[in-house]
């Protein structure tokens, strides 16, 4: 870590200002070609700092820890306003890095009231799936400005199909889509921006609620089946058939926009939940006991309390015999498994997605 302390001070220092821009190129003609060479250093830096501030903790330097915590916080946030997609998966990828430190710092009674306060009043500001609503117009318009470069001759489709499967050539169908793409009238391109836009939408319908901030995972999963059944999938779907359907932009690029609302469900439940045991932790420690109910919370410790972004309720929570809690949300398997985790944290397949309060 001691190669990292210059760097990350002068991020700190950079930190300080109120907002920030990176130098990124964004009037190119091809959309795709857009470069973000920044958002490794961010991520990688926000590993460094979740480090550094756990091995803060274990030295009893919880000041430390929180600054930095507060700085890779910091980080997350200069692309918030970005719009794109991968932009929005390393934010969420950096604000997750940080919660393991505050999980940290609540295993071992480090932080202090006053941190805790101040950490639940950054966790607060974390609304993930408005964020991909915004990065899912980006992506539409990607699609639609690709098909008009297209249908100006300024873009072939082998640039969009970067087929990395390694598996065999496929001249016969590269060559029948370079050669629909130059023989192809323009009311082509425009059937193919409304099949995008429209599966686009079929992808997304009743998938997830900005308003209500809830996630249905059963209907992401029909959406995911009924877009499947209607784009030829497979490489014959991107060449022949996707051609002749006016389908080639939405079998190409759809299906890899199908796991975004089940990593923004999962980041903002682990935001939810570090935010729910910031304010625990706070009235324990006021209180000598954990409470009850989590309505207990408000609004002294919390206002208002997060819900599960699955089931719209209020977190799954009880105080266990032991003086502990245990506080989870049903997970993507849409299952009250009791609060049993899965093999994995967050799994998609199986149990609950579980704040693992550390018996002390």
């Amino acid at each position: 870590l001691r190669s990292s302390e210059a760097p990350l001070e002068e991020l700190r220092d950079a930190a300080r200002r109120p907002d920030s821009r990176f130098p990124v190129v964004y009037n190119l003609d091809d959309p795709w070609g857009i470069l973000l060479p920044h958002l490794s250093g961010l991520k990688g830096a926000c590993m460094r700092l979740q480090l550094r501030a756990c091995a803060s903790l274990a030295a009893g330097d919880s000041a430390r820890a929180l600054e930095d915590v507060l700085l890779a916080l910091a980080l997350a946030d200069s692309v918030k306003n970005e719009p794109f997609i991968i932009s929005f998966l390393v934010r969420m990828a950096c604000v997750r890095a940080a919660i393991q430190p505050v999980w940290e710092g609540l295993s071992d009674g480090r932080w202090s009231d006053a941190q805790l306060q101040t950490l639940q009043q950054r966790l607060s500001g974390y609304h993930f799936l408005a964020e991909m609503n915004r990065g899912m117009e980006s992506e539409r318009a990607a699609a639609i400005r690709s098909a008009d470069l297209m249908a100006q001759g300024k873009y072939r489709f082998s640039q969009l199909d970067d087929d990395s499967s390694g598996g065999p050539p496929r001249f016969w169908e590269d060559g029948f889509r370079e050669l629909a793409g130059v023989a192809a009238p323009r009311g082509w391109f425009q059937w193919e921006k409304v099949n995008y836009c429209r599966l686009l939408d079929r992808q997304l319908s009743g998938a997830y609620d900005v308003t209500a901030n809830r996630v249905a995972p059963s209907r992401v999963a029909a959406n995911a089946a009924a877009l499947e059944g209607e784009i030829s999938s497979g490489r014959v779907g991107k060449g022949l058939s996707g051609v002749l359907r006016h389908q080639f932009l939405a079998s190409l690029l759809l299906p890899n926009l199908r796991e975004l609302p089940y990593k923004a469900a999962a980041a903002q439940t682990a935001v939810n939940q570090a935010l729910l045991a910031c304010a625990l932790e706070r009235y324990r420690v006021a209180r000598g006991a954990f409470p009850e109910t989590l309505s207990a919370l408000v609004p002294t410790f919390l206002t208002p309390l997060p819900n599960d972004l699955i089931t719209g309720e209020p977190y799954p929570y009880r105080r266990t015999a032991d003086g502990s809690f245990l506080l989870y949300s049903i997970g993507w398997n849409e299952t009250d498994d009791g609060g049993v985790a899965g093999a994995l944290p967050f799994s998609k397949a199986e149990g609950d997605w579980v704040w693992e309060y550390p018996r002390r």
